[in-house]
């Protein structure tokens, strides 16, 4: 890939990262994952090729994970 390219794709993540601030809540659920032992369960958002997997504690956007989603799901972690 080139650095172009690259810079393109991590544009696009930052971008939707911003996004989740005031729209954390509208992130579908991550069925993949089990839910901690909070209780609160990790949801998900599409930025191109790549799944960010976050939670919202107390109104705060936790990221845990910022996944190629072309890869095999089982390397995924929450």
């Amino acid at each position: 890939m080139t650095k172009r390219e690259a810079a393109r794709r991590a544009a696009k993540v930052k971008m939707v990262l911003r996004v989740l601030g005031e729209r954390a809540g509208e992130g579908a659920y991550e069925e993949l994952l089990d839910t901690p032992a909070d209780g609160i369960r990790y949801r998900r958002a599409i930025a191109g090729h790549f799944k960010i997997i976050y939670r919202v504690v107390e109104g705060v956007v936790e990221v845990s994970d910022i996944f190629d989603s072309r890869q095999d799901p089982q390397k995924m972690r929450g």
